[in-house]
Protein backbone atom coordinates (compact mmCIF):
# COMPACT_ATOMS: atom_id res chain seq x y z
CA UNK A 1 0.00 0.00 0.00
CA UNK A 2 1.39 3.39 -1.02
CA UNK A 3 0.13 6.85 -0.08
CA UNK A 4 0.72 9.38 -2.84
CA UNK A 5 0.04 12.91 -1.64
CA UNK A 6 -0.96 15.42 -4.28
CA UNK A 7 1.02 18.60 -3.69
CA UNK A 8 -1.86 21.00 -4.30
CA UNK A 9 -1.90 24.65 -3.32
CA UNK A 10 -4.99 26.64 -2.37
CA UNK A 11 -7.29 26.22 -5.35
CA UNK A 12 -10.72 27.82 -5.35
CA UNK A 13 -13.42 28.80 -7.76
CA UNK A 14 -15.06 32.01 -6.52
CA UNK A 15 -18.22 33.72 -7.65
CA UNK A 16 -15.92 36.65 -8.52
CA UNK A 17 -12.50 37.93 -7.40
CA UNK A 18 -14.08 40.64 -5.19
CA UNK A 19 -17.43 41.09 -3.52
CA UNK A 20 -19.69 44.00 -4.36
CA UNK A 21 -19.21 45.49 -0.89
CA UNK A 22 -22.71 44.81 0.48
CA UNK A 23 -24.07 42.23 2.88
CA UNK A 24 -27.29 40.37 3.65
CA UNK A 25 -28.81 38.35 6.50
CA UNK A 26 -29.17 35.06 4.64
CA UNK A 27 -28.32 32.24 4.62
CA UNK A 28 -27.36 32.17 8.33
CA UNK A 29 -30.24 33.93 10.08
CA UNK A 30 -29.78 32.94 13.71
CA UNK A 31 -32.21 35.69 14.68
CA UNK A 32 -34.73 32.90 13.93
CA UNK A 33 -34.60 29.29 15.14
CA UNK A 34 -34.93 27.79 11.64
CA UNK A 35 -33.87 28.96 8.22
CA UNK A 36 -33.33 27.65 4.72
CA UNK A 37 -31.90 29.08 1.53
CA UNK A 38 -31.74 27.78 -2.01
CA UNK A 39 -29.01 29.46 -4.00
CA UNK A 40 -28.61 29.08 -7.75
CA UNK A 41 -25.05 29.80 -8.87
CA UNK A 42 -25.05 30.81 -12.54
CA UNK A 43 -22.33 31.94 -14.93
CA UNK A 44 -19.61 30.62 -12.62
CA UNK A 45 -16.49 29.12 -14.16
CA UNK A 46 -16.86 25.80 -12.37
CA UNK A 47 -14.30 23.11 -13.01
CA UNK A 48 -15.30 19.57 -13.93
CA UNK A 49 -13.71 18.19 -10.81
CA UNK A 50 -14.43 17.18 -7.23
CA UNK A 51 -15.58 19.93 -4.85
CA UNK A 52 -14.22 19.37 -1.34
CA UNK A 53 -15.48 22.49 0.41
CA UNK A 54 -17.79 25.47 0.14
CA UNK A 55 -16.88 28.75 1.84
CA UNK A 56 -18.68 31.95 2.81
CA UNK A 57 -17.33 35.28 3.96
CA UNK A 58 -18.96 36.68 7.11
CA UNK A 59 -18.91 40.44 7.63
CA UNK A 60 -16.77 41.70 10.51
CA UNK A 61 -19.11 43.71 12.74
CA UNK A 62 -16.55 44.59 15.41
CA UNK A 63 -15.17 43.09 18.61
CA UNK A 64 -18.43 43.42 20.54
CA UNK A 65 -19.93 40.77 18.23
CA UNK A 66 -17.11 38.21 18.61
CA UNK A 67 -18.94 36.38 21.40
CA UNK A 68 -22.52 37.27 20.45
CA UNK A 69 -23.44 34.76 17.73
CA UNK A 70 -25.13 31.36 17.86
CA UNK A 71 -24.19 27.89 16.58
CA UNK A 72 -26.40 26.49 13.82
CA UNK A 73 -27.45 22.95 14.77
CA UNK A 74 -28.82 20.31 12.39
CA UNK A 75 -26.96 22.30 9.74
CA UNK A 76 -27.29 20.69 6.32
CA UNK A 77 -25.96 21.43 2.83
CA UNK A 78 -27.29 19.82 -0.35
CA UNK A 79 -26.06 20.15 -3.94
CA UNK A 80 -27.77 19.41 -7.22
CA UNK A 81 -27.53 20.19 -10.94
CA UNK A 82 -30.19 20.41 -13.65
CA UNK A 83 -32.96 20.34 -11.01
CA UNK A 84 -32.07 16.74 -10.19
CA UNK A 85 -32.30 15.02 -6.84
CA UNK A 86 -30.64 16.82 -3.94
CA UNK A 87 -27.43 15.23 -2.70
CA UNK A 88 -26.59 15.79 0.96
CA UNK A 89 -22.91 16.76 1.19
CA UNK A 90 -22.68 17.98 4.80
CA UNK A 91 -24.52 17.61 8.11
CA UNK A 92 -23.42 18.80 11.53
CA UNK A 93 -22.97 22.05 13.44
CA UNK A 94 -21.73 25.32 11.96
CA UNK A 95 -20.17 28.20 13.93
CA UNK A 96 -18.68 30.65 11.39
CA UNK A 97 -16.23 33.35 12.41
CA UNK A 98 -16.78 36.95 11.35
CA UNK A 99 -14.30 38.75 9.12
CA UNK A 100 -13.03 35.51 7.53
CA UNK A 101 -13.67 32.96 4.86
CA UNK A 102 -15.42 30.06 6.55
CA UNK A 103 -14.81 26.89 4.56
CA UNK A 104 -17.11 23.95 5.27
CA UNK A 105 -15.31 20.69 4.50
CA UNK A 106 -17.83 18.37 2.89
CA UNK A 107 -18.70 14.98 4.34
CA UNK A 108 -19.18 13.67 0.82
CA UNK A 109 -17.09 15.50 -1.81
CA UNK A 110 -19.20 16.42 -4.81
CA UNK A 111 -18.23 15.63 -8.43
CA UNK A 112 -19.17 18.74 -10.40
CA UNK A 113 -20.05 18.58 -14.08
CA UNK A 114 -18.35 21.17 -16.24
CA UNK A 115 -21.03 23.37 -17.76
CA UNK A 116 -24.01 23.10 -15.40
CA UNK A 117 -25.22 25.71 -12.96
CA UNK A 118 -25.05 24.57 -9.34
CA UNK A 119 -27.93 24.74 -6.88
CA UNK A 120 -27.09 24.75 -3.19
CA UNK A 121 -29.58 24.25 -0.36
CA UNK A 122 -28.52 25.39 3.12
CA UNK A 123 -30.64 24.92 6.23
CA UNK A 124 -30.43 24.66 9.99
CA UNK A 125 -32.88 23.78 12.74
CA UNK A 126 -32.30 25.23 16.21
CA UNK A 127 -34.67 25.19 19.15
CA UNK A 128 -34.73 28.94 19.69
CA UNK A 129 -33.21 32.04 18.21
CA UNK A 130 -30.16 33.90 19.45
CA UNK A 131 -31.18 35.66 22.67
CA UNK A 132 -28.61 38.45 22.58
CA UNK A 133 -29.23 41.94 21.18
CA UNK A 134 -26.81 44.75 20.36
CA UNK A 135 -28.08 48.25 19.71
CA UNK A 136 -31.62 46.89 19.95
CA UNK A 137 -31.19 44.28 17.20
CA UNK A 138 -31.00 40.51 17.64
CA UNK A 139 -27.50 39.46 16.62
CA UNK A 140 -27.26 37.43 13.42
CA UNK A 141 -24.61 36.76 10.82
CA UNK A 142 -24.25 39.16 7.92
CA UNK A 143 -22.98 37.41 4.79
CA UNK A 144 -20.95 39.36 2.27
CA UNK A 145 -22.86 39.52 -1.04
CA UNK A 146 -21.73 39.18 -4.66
CA UNK A 147 -24.59 40.02 -7.00
CA UNK A 148 -22.76 40.60 -10.27
CA UNK A 149 -19.95 38.97 -12.16
CA UNK A 150 -16.72 40.58 -13.35
CA UNK A 151 -17.38 43.92 -15.06
CA UNK A 152 -20.94 43.99 -13.72
CA UNK A 153 -22.28 41.39 -16.12
CA UNK A 154 -23.60 38.71 -16.21
CA UNK A 155 -25.57 38.21 -13.03
CA UNK A 156 -24.26 35.34 -10.89
CA UNK A 157 -27.55 33.82 -9.77
CA UNK A 158 -30.37 34.28 -7.30
CA UNK A 159 -31.53 33.13 -3.88
CA UNK A 160 -34.79 31.99 -2.31
CA UNK A 161 -34.89 31.88 1.46
CA UNK A 162 -37.25 31.51 4.40
CA UNK A 163 -36.96 31.64 8.17
CA UNK A 164 -39.30 30.94 11.07
CA UNK A 165 -39.42 30.30 14.79
CA UNK A 166 -38.69 32.71 17.63
CA UNK A 167 -39.34 30.68 20.78
CA UNK A 168 -38.07 27.44 22.28
CA UNK A 169 -41.30 25.66 21.43
CA UNK A 170 -40.54 26.01 17.72
CA UNK A 171 -39.96 22.57 16.28
CA UNK A 172 -40.09 23.52 12.62
CA UNK A 173 -37.61 21.76 10.40
CA UNK A 174 -36.71 23.81 7.39
CA UNK A 175 -34.57 20.91 6.17
CA UNK A 176 -37.46 18.48 5.96
CA UNK A 177 -38.82 17.79 2.47
CA UNK A 178 -40.96 17.74 0.44
CA UNK A 179 -41.49 21.40 -0.39
CA UNK A 180 -39.74 24.73 -0.12
CA UNK A 181 -42.00 27.73 0.39
CA UNK A 182 -40.78 30.79 -1.45
CA UNK A 183 -41.24 33.55 1.10
CA UNK A 184 -38.30 35.73 0.12
CA UNK A 185 -36.40 36.20 -3.11
CA UNK A 186 -33.14 37.97 -3.85
CA UNK A 187 -31.45 38.79 -7.16
CA UNK A 188 -28.01 38.14 -5.74
CA UNK A 189 -25.91 35.38 -4.17
CA UNK A 190 -23.50 35.22 -1.22
CA UNK A 191 -19.85 35.78 -2.04
CA UNK A 192 -18.87 32.13 -2.21
CA UNK A 193 -15.83 30.03 -2.97
CA UNK A 194 -15.71 26.34 -3.87
CA UNK A 195 -12.59 24.45 -2.83
CA UNK A 196 -11.03 21.94 -5.14
CA UNK A 197 -7.45 21.72 -3.86
CA UNK A 198 -7.81 23.62 -0.61
CA UNK A 199 -7.51 20.52 1.56
CA UNK A 200 -4.89 17.84 2.03
CA UNK A 201 -5.64 15.10 -0.46
CA UNK A 202 -3.96 11.73 -0.59
CA UNK A 203 -4.44 8.98 -3.11
CA UNK A 204 -4.29 5.51 -1.61
CA UNK A 205 -3.78 2.47 -3.80
CA UNK A 206 -5.80 -0.37 -2.31
CA UNK A 207 -4.43 -3.74 -3.31
CA UNK A 208 -7.15 -6.12 -4.41
CA UNK A 209 -5.29 -8.97 -2.73
CA UNK A 210 -5.16 -7.31 0.72
CA UNK A 211 -7.63 -8.12 3.49
CA UNK A 212 -6.85 -4.89 5.40
CA UNK A 213 -5.14 -1.56 4.92
CA UNK A 214 -3.62 1.01 7.26
CA UNK A 215 -4.05 4.69 6.38
CA UNK A 216 -1.48 7.20 7.58
CA UNK A 217 -2.72 10.76 7.93
CA UNK A 218 -0.80 13.88 8.90
CA UNK A 219 0.04 14.03 12.59
CA UNK A 220 -0.12 17.34 14.44
CA UNK A 221 0.09 18.66 17.97
CA UNK A 222 -3.19 19.72 19.54
CA UNK A 223 -3.30 23.53 19.86
CA UNK A 224 -3.08 25.09 23.33
CA UNK A 225 -6.27 27.14 23.61
CA UNK A 226 -5.16 28.94 26.77
CA UNK A 227 -3.34 31.54 24.66
CA UNK A 228 -6.43 32.59 22.70
CA UNK A 229 -7.65 36.17 22.99
CA UNK A 230 -10.95 36.20 21.09
CA UNK A 231 -12.06 39.70 22.07
CA UNK A 232 -8.60 41.22 21.60
CA UNK A 233 -8.41 42.80 25.06
CA UNK A 234 -4.80 41.73 25.57
CA UNK A 235 -5.73 38.98 28.05
CA UNK A 236 -5.94 35.24 27.58
CA UNK A 237 -9.55 34.11 27.61
CA UNK A 238 -9.11 30.66 29.22
CA UNK A 239 -7.36 29.01 32.15
CA UNK A 240 -5.91 25.59 31.40
CA UNK A 241 -5.40 23.16 29.89
CA UNK A 242 -6.26 20.54 32.51
CA UNK A 243 -5.70 17.04 31.04
CA UNK A 244 -8.10 14.22 31.86
CA UNK A 245 -7.48 10.63 30.74
CA UNK A 246 -10.76 8.78 30.28
CA UNK A 247 -9.03 5.48 29.51
CA UNK A 248 -9.34 5.85 25.74
CA UNK A 249 -7.78 9.25 25.09
CA UNK A 250 -6.88 12.50 26.80
CA UNK A 251 -9.24 15.46 26.81
CA UNK A 252 -8.25 18.94 27.88
CA UNK A 253 -10.59 21.07 29.97
CA UNK A 254 -10.51 24.86 30.30
CA UNK A 255 -12.48 27.45 32.22
CA UNK A 256 -13.36 30.86 30.84
CA UNK A 257 -11.90 33.96 32.43
CA UNK A 258 -11.94 37.71 31.97
CA UNK A 259 -14.71 40.25 32.09
CA UNK A 260 -16.05 39.45 28.62
CA UNK A 261 -16.55 35.73 29.25
CA UNK A 262 -17.90 35.96 32.78
CA UNK A 263 -21.36 36.97 31.65
CA UNK A 264 -22.54 34.90 28.64
CA UNK A 265 -25.78 33.16 27.81
CA UNK A 266 -25.40 29.40 27.19
CA UNK A 267 -26.10 29.87 23.47
CA UNK A 268 -23.30 32.41 23.13
CA UNK A 269 -20.84 30.47 25.31
CA UNK A 270 -21.56 27.47 23.10
CA UNK A 271 -20.76 29.58 20.03
CA UNK A 272 -17.46 30.86 21.47
CA UNK A 273 -16.28 27.29 22.07
CA UNK A 274 -17.33 25.84 18.72
CA UNK A 275 -16.02 28.82 16.76
CA UNK A 276 -12.48 27.86 17.83
CA UNK A 277 -12.95 24.12 17.28
CA UNK A 278 -13.72 23.19 20.91
CA UNK A 279 -17.03 22.70 22.76
CA UNK A 280 -18.60 23.24 26.15
CA UNK A 281 -17.47 20.39 28.42
CA UNK A 282 -19.07 16.99 27.81
CA UNK A 283 -19.00 15.10 31.11
CA UNK A 284 -19.54 11.39 30.55
CA UNK A 285 -18.76 9.94 34.00
CA UNK A 286 -18.81 10.82 37.68
CA UNK A 287 -15.02 10.42 37.66
CA UNK A 288 -14.68 13.13 35.02
CA UNK A 289 -17.16 15.34 36.86
CA UNK A 290 -15.13 15.04 40.07
CA UNK A 291 -11.93 15.80 38.16
CA UNK A 292 -13.44 19.01 36.82
CA UNK A 293 -14.79 20.00 40.22
CA UNK A 294 -11.43 19.46 41.94
CA UNK A 295 -9.07 20.69 39.21
CA UNK A 296 -10.85 22.99 36.75
CA UNK A 297 -13.88 24.53 38.39
CA UNK A 298 -13.89 27.63 40.60
CA UNK A 299 -16.23 29.55 42.86
CA UNK A 300 -18.55 30.44 40.00
CA UNK A 301 -21.49 28.59 38.45
CA UNK A 302 -20.50 27.55 34.93
CA UNK A 303 -22.22 26.34 31.79
CA UNK A 304 -21.50 22.81 30.54
CA UNK A 305 -22.30 21.31 27.13
CA UNK A 306 -25.67 19.67 27.87
CA UNK A 307 -28.90 21.11 26.50
CA UNK A 308 -32.46 19.94 25.91
CA UNK A 309 -33.02 19.41 22.20
CA UNK A 310 -36.62 20.19 21.28
CA UNK A 311 -36.09 18.43 17.93
CA UNK A 312 -35.11 15.14 19.56
CA UNK A 313 -37.51 12.23 19.19
CA UNK A 314 -37.12 11.62 22.93
CA UNK A 315 -37.95 15.22 23.88
CA UNK A 316 -40.32 15.68 26.82
CA UNK A 317 -40.34 18.00 29.80
CA UNK A 318 -38.46 18.11 32.03
CA UNK A 319 -35.92 15.33 31.39
CA UNK A 320 -36.42 14.09 27.82
CA UNK A 321 -34.11 15.01 24.92
CA UNK A 322 -31.08 16.13 26.93
CA UNK A 323 -27.91 15.71 24.90
CA UNK A 324 -24.37 16.98 24.54
CA UNK A 325 -23.54 19.47 21.81
CA UNK A 326 -22.11 16.64 19.65
CA UNK A 327 -25.53 14.93 19.63
CA UNK A 328 -24.70 12.16 22.12
CA UNK A 329 -27.43 11.69 24.74
CA UNK A 330 -26.90 12.66 28.36
CA UNK A 331 -27.35 9.60 30.53
CA UNK A 332 -30.60 9.53 32.50
CA UNK A 333 -28.94 7.31 35.12
CA UNK A 334 -28.37 9.38 38.26
CA UNK A 335 -25.53 7.01 39.18
CA UNK A 336 -23.72 8.16 36.03
CA UNK A 337 -24.71 11.78 35.50
CA UNK A 338 -24.41 14.53 38.09
CA UNK A 339 -27.82 16.18 38.05
CA UNK A 340 -28.79 17.48 41.43
CA UNK A 341 -30.95 14.88 43.13
CA UNK A 342 -32.14 15.32 46.69
CA UNK A 343 -35.28 15.11 48.77
CA UNK A 344 -35.80 18.81 48.16
CA UNK A 345 -34.93 19.28 44.47
CA UNK A 346 -34.51 16.88 41.58
CA UNK A 347 -32.99 18.34 38.42
CA UNK A 348 -33.70 18.86 35.61
CA UNK A 349 -37.06 20.26 36.62
CA UNK A 350 -37.77 22.94 33.97
CA UNK A 351 -38.57 25.46 36.66
CA UNK A 352 -40.72 28.31 35.26
CA UNK A 353 -41.14 26.26 32.06
CA UNK A 354 -38.07 27.73 30.34
CA UNK A 355 -34.98 25.85 31.56
CA UNK A 356 -33.20 23.97 28.80
CA UNK A 357 -29.46 24.45 29.41
CA UNK A 358 -27.18 22.73 31.95
CA UNK A 359 -25.00 24.50 34.48
CA UNK A 360 -22.59 23.15 37.13
CA UNK A 361 -22.87 24.58 40.63
CA UNK A 362 -19.78 26.45 41.83
CA UNK A 363 -17.10 24.76 43.90
CA UNK A 364 -18.12 26.68 47.04
CA UNK A 365 -21.83 25.86 46.71
CA UNK A 366 -23.36 23.24 49.05
CA UNK A 367 -24.32 21.39 45.84
CA UNK A 368 -20.81 21.81 44.37
CA UNK A 369 -20.34 19.96 41.09
CA UNK A 370 -24.00 19.05 40.67
CA UNK A 371 -25.93 20.08 37.56
CA UNK A 372 -28.95 22.34 37.29
CA UNK A 373 -31.06 23.30 34.26
CA UNK A 374 -31.25 27.04 33.63
CA UNK A 375 -33.06 29.41 31.23
CA UNK A 376 -31.52 30.87 28.11
CA UNK A 377 -31.37 34.33 29.69
CA UNK A 378 -29.12 33.25 32.59
CA UNK A 379 -25.59 34.68 32.28
CA UNK A 380 -22.54 32.81 33.55
CA UNK A 381 -18.99 31.67 32.90
CA UNK A 382 -18.39 28.34 31.20
CA UNK A 383 -16.30 25.15 31.03
CA UNK A 384 -14.70 24.19 27.70
CA UNK A 385 -13.18 20.95 26.42
CA UNK A 386 -11.24 19.61 23.45
CA UNK A 387 -10.25 15.98 22.85
CA UNK A 388 -6.79 14.93 21.68
CA UNK A 389 -8.11 12.64 18.97
CA UNK A 390 -8.34 12.15 15.23
CA UNK A 391 -11.92 11.73 13.98
CA UNK A 392 -12.61 9.65 10.85
CA UNK A 393 -15.62 9.62 8.56
CA UNK A 394 -15.85 5.86 9.18
CA UNK A 395 -17.02 6.66 12.73
CA UNK A 396 -13.66 5.75 14.28
CA UNK A 397 -11.67 7.94 16.65
CA UNK A 398 -7.96 7.30 17.11
CA UNK A 399 -5.17 8.68 19.29
CA UNK A 400 -2.79 8.79 16.34
CA UNK A 401 -3.21 9.71 12.68
CA UNK A 402 -3.47 6.06 11.68
CA UNK A 403 -6.50 3.92 10.89
CA UNK A 404 -6.65 0.25 9.95
CA UNK A 405 -9.63 -0.78 7.84
CA UNK A 406 -10.35 -4.50 7.78
CA UNK A 407 -12.59 -4.76 4.72
CA UNK A 408 -10.81 -3.27 1.72
CA UNK A 409 -13.64 -4.26 -0.62
CA UNK A 410 -15.70 -1.37 0.78
CA UNK A 411 -13.05 1.18 -0.23
CA UNK A 412 -13.11 0.73 -4.00
CA UNK A 413 -13.16 4.19 -5.64
CA UNK A 414 -14.34 5.83 -2.41
CA UNK A 415 -13.27 8.87 -0.35
CA UNK A 416 -12.95 9.05 3.42
CA UNK A 417 -11.61 11.84 5.61
CA UNK A 418 -9.76 12.44 8.87
CA UNK A 419 -10.55 15.52 11.01
CA UNK A 420 -8.21 17.19 13.50
CA UNK A 421 -8.18 20.44 15.44
CA UNK A 422 -5.30 22.51 14.07
CA UNK A 423 -3.93 26.03 14.34
CA UNK A 424 -3.09 27.86 11.13
CA UNK A 425 -2.51 31.57 10.54
CA UNK A 426 -3.45 32.38 14.12
CA UNK A 427 -6.81 30.60 13.95
CA UNK A 428 -7.86 27.24 15.42
CA UNK A 429 -10.35 25.15 13.49
CA UNK A 430 -11.13 21.56 12.56
CA UNK A 431 -9.37 20.62 9.34
CA UNK A 432 -10.01 17.60 7.20
CA UNK A 433 -7.61 15.45 5.25
CA UNK A 434 -9.17 13.42 2.46
CA UNK A 435 -8.13 10.00 1.17
CA UNK A 436 -9.14 8.84 -2.30
CA UNK A 437 -8.93 5.09 -2.83
CA UNK A 438 -8.03 3.36 -6.07
CA UNK A 439 -8.22 -0.41 -6.30
CA UNK A 440 -5.20 -1.89 -8.06
CA UNK A 441 -4.45 -5.50 -8.90
CA UNK A 442 -1.64 -7.22 -7.07
CA UNK A 443 1.34 -8.76 -8.91
CA UNK A 444 0.92 -12.12 -10.62
CA UNK A 445 3.66 -14.00 -8.80
CA UNK A 446 4.88 -17.43 -9.92
CA UNK A 447 7.75 -19.66 -8.80
CA UNK A 448 9.57 -22.53 -10.52
CA UNK A 449 12.33 -24.95 -9.56
CA UNK A 450 15.13 -26.08 -11.84
CA UNK A 451 15.79 -28.59 -13.21
CA UNK A 452 12.61 -30.09 -11.68
CA UNK A 453 10.67 -30.15 -8.44
CA UNK A 454 12.59 -33.19 -7.23
CA UNK A 455 16.06 -33.30 -5.75
CA UNK A 456 18.27 -36.07 -4.46
CA UNK A 457 19.25 -35.95 -0.84
CA UNK A 458 22.40 -33.86 -0.46
CA UNK A 459 21.97 -32.07 -3.78
CA UNK A 460 20.78 -28.53 -4.47
CA UNK A 461 18.01 -27.09 -6.63
CA UNK A 462 17.44 -23.57 -8.01
CA UNK A 463 14.26 -21.65 -7.11
CA UNK A 464 13.15 -18.83 -9.46
CA UNK A 465 10.37 -16.27 -8.67
CA UNK A 466 8.89 -13.94 -11.32
CA UNK A 467 6.08 -11.40 -11.72
CA UNK A 468 6.94 -8.84 -8.98
CA UNK A 469 9.53 -6.18 -8.22
CA UNK A 470 10.71 -7.40 -4.82
CA UNK A 471 10.66 -10.79 -3.18
CA UNK A 472 10.73 -12.29 0.28
CA UNK A 473 11.09 -16.06 0.76
CA UNK A 474 9.77 -17.88 3.82
CA UNK A 475 13.27 -19.26 4.46
CA UNK A 476 14.87 -15.81 4.50
CA UNK A 477 16.37 -14.70 1.17
CA UNK A 478 15.21 -11.44 -0.47
CA UNK A 479 16.25 -12.29 -4.02
CA UNK A 480 14.31 -13.57 -7.01
CA UNK A 481 16.45 -16.72 -7.18
CA UNK A 482 17.93 -18.97 -4.52
CA UNK A 483 19.68 -22.33 -4.38
CA UNK A 484 18.38 -24.72 -1.69
CA UNK A 485 19.35 -28.17 -0.48
CA UNK A 486 16.40 -29.60 1.42
CA UNK A 487 16.82 -32.74 3.50
CA UNK A 488 13.12 -33.57 3.52
CA UNK A 489 10.06 -32.68 1.39
CA UNK A 490 9.73 -28.89 1.70
CA UNK A 491 7.33 -26.19 0.43
CA UNK A 492 8.99 -22.88 -0.40
CA UNK A 493 6.77 -19.77 -0.47
CA UNK A 494 7.70 -16.39 -1.87
CA UNK A 495 5.90 -13.04 -1.24
CA UNK A 496 6.19 -10.78 -4.26
CA UNK A 497 5.67 -7.00 -3.93
CA UNK A 498 5.15 -4.59 -6.82
CA UNK A 499 5.94 -0.88 -6.99
CA UNK A 500 2.41 -0.05 -5.70
CA UNK A 501 3.15 -1.93 -2.50
CA UNK A 502 0.72 -4.71 -3.42
CA UNK A 503 1.65 -8.28 -2.54
CA UNK A 504 0.88 -11.75 -3.74
CA UNK A 505 2.31 -15.17 -2.98
CA UNK A 506 3.34 -18.31 -4.83
CA UNK A 507 4.68 -21.64 -3.62
CA UNK A 508 6.52 -24.69 -4.93
CA UNK A 509 6.91 -28.05 -3.21
CA UNK A 510 10.21 -29.89 -3.55
CA UNK A 511 10.36 -33.66 -3.14
CA UNK A 512 13.59 -35.13 -1.71
CA UNK A 513 14.56 -38.56 -3.00
CA UNK A 514 16.72 -40.80 -0.80
CA UNK A 515 20.06 -41.98 -2.25
CA UNK A 516 20.16 -45.65 -3.48
CA UNK A 517 22.17 -48.27 -1.55
CA UNK A 518 24.71 -49.00 -4.31
CA UNK A 519 26.86 -52.15 -4.25
CA UNK A 520 30.00 -52.86 -6.30
CA UNK A 521 31.75 -56.21 -6.83
CA UNK A 522 33.42 -58.47 -9.37
CA UNK A 523 32.87 -61.86 -10.91
CA UNK A 524 35.88 -63.11 -8.93
CA UNK A 525 35.32 -64.03 -5.32
CA UNK A 526 38.68 -62.52 -4.47
CA UNK A 527 38.48 -59.51 -6.82
CA UNK A 528 41.68 -60.70 -8.49
CA UNK A 529 42.60 -61.16 -12.12
CA UNK A 530 45.78 -62.20 -13.97
CA UNK A 531 47.49 -59.70 -16.22
CA UNK A 532 46.06 -60.08 -19.70
CA UNK A 533 42.82 -61.61 -18.49
CA UNK A 534 39.51 -59.83 -18.04
CA UNK A 535 37.15 -59.62 -15.05
CA UNK A 536 33.57 -58.40 -14.76
CA UNK A 537 32.90 -55.49 -12.48
CA UNK A 538 29.34 -55.63 -11.21
CA UNK A 539 27.01 -52.88 -9.84
CA UNK A 540 23.81 -53.28 -7.88
CA UNK A 541 21.07 -51.42 -5.96
CA UNK A 542 20.36 -48.76 -8.56
CA UNK A 543 18.67 -48.29 -11.91
CA UNK A 544 21.32 -46.40 -13.82
CA UNK A 545 25.05 -46.58 -13.34
CA UNK A 546 28.15 -44.60 -14.19
CA UNK A 547 31.50 -46.22 -13.58
CA UNK A 548 34.72 -44.33 -13.05
CA UNK A 549 36.05 -45.85 -16.27
CA UNK A 550 33.17 -44.28 -18.20
CA UNK A 551 30.95 -47.30 -18.54
CA UNK A 552 27.23 -46.69 -18.11
CA UNK A 553 26.10 -50.30 -17.76
CA UNK A 554 25.38 -52.18 -14.61
CA UNK A 555 28.21 -54.68 -15.36
CA UNK A 556 31.35 -54.15 -17.39
CA UNK A 557 34.30 -56.30 -18.45
CA UNK A 558 37.69 -54.78 -17.65
CA UNK A 559 41.36 -55.92 -18.08
CA UNK A 560 43.47 -53.85 -15.70
CA UNK A 561 47.29 -54.00 -16.02
CA UNK A 562 47.86 -52.69 -12.50
CA UNK A 563 45.96 -52.69 -9.25
CA UNK A 564 42.89 -50.51 -9.99
CA UNK A 565 39.91 -49.25 -8.02
CA UNK A 566 36.66 -48.96 -9.95
CA UNK A 567 33.92 -46.69 -8.53
CA UNK A 568 30.28 -46.77 -9.54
Amino acid sequence: MVLCENALSQNYVQTSPLSNGTDEYYPFRVDYSDARSEISYENINFRADTIFSIGFNIEDRGSSYEHAYQVMYNFEINFRENSGAWQTVYTGNFAPVQGEWNDIFLDIPYIKQFSNDLEVSICFNNCERNPITILGDIVTFFTVIDDVGPGGNPRLGDTYYKRSGTTYSSQNSECTPPTFSTLYYSYDVPWTRFGYGNVNRKTVNVCSSNDSITIFGTSSLLPDLSTIDINNDGLNDFNGPYPFNNGNFISYHYRSRGTQFSNLYWINADYVCQSIGAHLSHIETRVENNFILNNVHSNHDRWIGAYQNCNSSSFSEPSGGWQWTNGNPVSTNYNVNSWRSSAVVIEPNNDNNNEHYAMMYSANNPEAGKWNDQPVTRSARFLMEVEDIYVWSTGDTTKTAELTIANTNSLSNSIIWMERLVEESGRTFKKREYFTFNTVSGPSVSVTSSPSNKVCEGSSILLQATGADNYRWNHGPLTATDSVSPTMPTTYTVVGTDNNGCENTASVSIAVNALPTVAAGTSSPTNEVCIGDSIQIQGGGAINYLWSNGSVTQNDSVSPSTNTTYTV
